[in-house]
């Protein structure tokens, strides 16, 4: 990472947690009331990012000789500025986000994208997955 990457990962770091848990807590709400979810992150840097998450079904999924096993806390995650990926309802490393939902190398969206995950990640463990 050279040095303006770093400043701007230090930038984007710094804003305020409260947008990503009023962020989250709506999407748990959402995710258990009806098993997805659409919320608008705004960090406070006047960009605004746009996030669907469905839950996807649990048990044996797909069609013989494919079906899997999937466990609780699989979802898949789109946005206005990336396409859909799975996500497992864990904690997302900044490198990560960059890779499946930065549609090109932009750390303020990798950041915002891997801070909101990683929020919804705790607070889903806290309340509870939906089911």
């Amino acid at each position: 990472m050279n040095a303006s990457e770093q400043a701007a990962l230090e930038r984007a770091e710094a804003l305020p947690q409260i947008h990503y848990d009023q962020a989250a807590f709506v999407a748990v709400e959402q995710l258990r009331v009806s098993g997805s979810a659409w919320v608008r992150v705004a960090p406070g840097d006047a960009t605004q990012y746009v996030f669907v998450i469905v839950q996807l079904p649990t048990g044996r999924v797909g069609h013989p000789p494919d079906r899997i096993p999937r466990e609780p806390g699989h979802y898949i995650v789109a946005s206005n500025f990336a396409p859909a990926h799975e996500w497992h309802g864990e904690a997302v490393h900044v490198d990560y986000a960059m890779e499946k939902w930065s549609p090109r190398p932009n750390i303020f969206t990798a950041v915002a994208t891997a801070r909101f995950l990683s929020t919804l990640a705790i607070q889903l463990q806290q309340q509870g997955a939906p089911e």
